[in-house]
């Protein structure tokens, strides 16, 4: 008996002594990456050719060698098992790169997922009765960091193709932009369609197809290529350009014409000129500037000349405010920058630089219509001023110490005036990415 109470007296007591459970914390969800799964589903319909500049078959290489050290004796080893595997490699193949794509998106995501995402592709359009003569779409890709969580981060995209005129190019780029605010527009509709009120007369009523991801937005592109291909072609730039036509179609009933004085002028030697320069040169130069002046009309004004340079200011008609700070775009269609030419051009490069009170000018001017533009002024200065300094540096690195033509530069210029405000890197791998695609 004695035994029996001493045995409860014990478990009374061990009751007493256990911590009073509390309850068990649950661990947190791991939010998931919406913006890498669309990518995934996207990767594994159409297979990338750049991936942030770097070529992907250049991704597959380095690591299928680096899994092959790791495997050394694979030779000596093969089970039967293995064998069949081997065999089967060949249908695997491209579901392996699809893998090797996907784990090196994640990887770049993983060191700053702060950074967008830029993939290339090229793909040729579905419809069978394609009425162009276009093989492939090749276009550059952009996913912004915050996409899709922010209504605010669209993926843009640019496109490649040097058999797709520019203003025809920006018709699909802006009809790409359109899918991509579609997307947006209809969150909260069961129906994701975008009727005429809300996009610009020319447009026509749009419907996504299959969803609303990343890849749903490139059927669309596709579903509608040749409706903004048939669309009136764009104009994106105010200049002539470069290359001439075979047959020129005259602007007016053709009138013989004195030349210009400014001919006579260019051509001129001046004093003092140093020793490398002669006069051969100096014709050559002279040419590329009267082209240069000719064909710019009011969009170029002398500046400056000197014995050793001419500097010349030129207008640049924005084409799209994409990428560009907002000083530049609020009741601003033109960028004015200088283009230096010096006496040994063309062995020696012309230097592009923005006007230095190109912005603070803006700012004067436009003071009280910047005021609700939800920036401080110092915020809109420091943005103008950052885009200057990477356009001018891009535009450096594009001519890399060589003597290009004047007319061509510019109007390079005019073209990429969106993507010259960038990051060097990140238009550094823009870069890549053309060069790839193109070949």
């Amino acid at each position: 008996m004695e035994g029996t109470q001493s045995t409860a007296a014990t478990k009374t007591n061990k009751r007493r002594l256990r911590k009073p459970k509390t309850a068990k914390k649950s661990a947190p969800k791991e939010s998931k990456d919406f913006r890498y799964l669309e990518i995934v589903k996207l990767i594994r319909a159409y297979l990338p050719i750049t991936i942030n500049g770097i070529a992907v078959t250049k991704i597959i290489e380095l690591h299928l060698e680096s899994e092959a050290k790791t495997v050394e004796d694979s030779k000596e080893n093969i089970t039967e098992g293995e064998q069949k595997t081997k065999k089967r490699s060949s249908k695997a193949a491209k579901k392996q790169k699809q893998q090797i794509i996907c784990d090196h998106i994640q990887r770049v995501i993983a060191r700053d997922p702060t950074q967008p995402i830029y993939i290339s592709f090229m793909i040729p359009p579905s419809d069978p009765d394609f009425p162009f003569d276009l093989d492939t779409l090749k276009f550059n890709l952009t996913i912004p960091s915050d996409y899709p969580r922010s209504a605010k981060a669209l993926p843009s995209l640019i496109v490649l193709n040097n058999d797709i005129p520019k203003g025809f190019a920006v018709n699909i780029e802006r009809g790409f932009k359109q899918i991509a605010r579609l997307t947006k527009s209809n969150d909260k509709s069961k129906k994701s369609t975008l009727n005429a009120s809300s996009v610009p007369e020319e447009e026509e009523e749009m419907s996504l197809v299959d969803g609303k991801g990343l890849l749903s937005q490139v059927h669309t592109l596709d579903k509608y290529l040749e409706t903004f291909l048939k669309q009136e072609r764009r104009q994106t730039m105010k200049f002539v350009s470069f290359k001439t036509s075979k047959s020129p179609v005259p602007l007016a009933t053709p009138e013989p014409t004195p030349p210009p004085p400014s001919t006579h002028e260019s051509v001129h030697i001046p004093k003092n000129l140093p020793a490398n320069i002669n006069e051969k040169d100096l014709k050559k130069r002279a040419q590329a500037i009267e082209e240069m002046t000719t064909k710019l009309g009011s969009n170029v004004k002398m500046f400056n000349k000197s014995n050793l340079e001419w500097r010349y200011k030129i207008v640049v008609p924005i084409s799209s405010a994409r990428n560009l700070p907002q000083l530049w775009t609020i009741n601003n269609e033109n960028v004015d920058i200088f283009i230096t030419v010096p006496m040994e051009y063309p062995r020696a490069p012309p230097r592009v630089t923005m006007s230095t009170n190109f912005s603070t000018n803006l700012l004067v001017a436009k003071k009280k219509t910047l005021q609700d533009c939800g920036k401080t002024m110092v915020e809109l200065v420091e943005e103008a001023k950052k885009a200057e300094k990477n356009l001018r540096t891009n535009v450096d690195n594009k001519i890399n110490g060589q003597g290009v033509g004047l007319v061509s530069l510019l109007n390079w210029i005019s073209n990429n005036l969106s993507l010259l405000v960038l990051d060097t890197e990140l238009f550094g791998q823009w870069r890549e990415n053309v060069r790839v695609i193109r070949g």
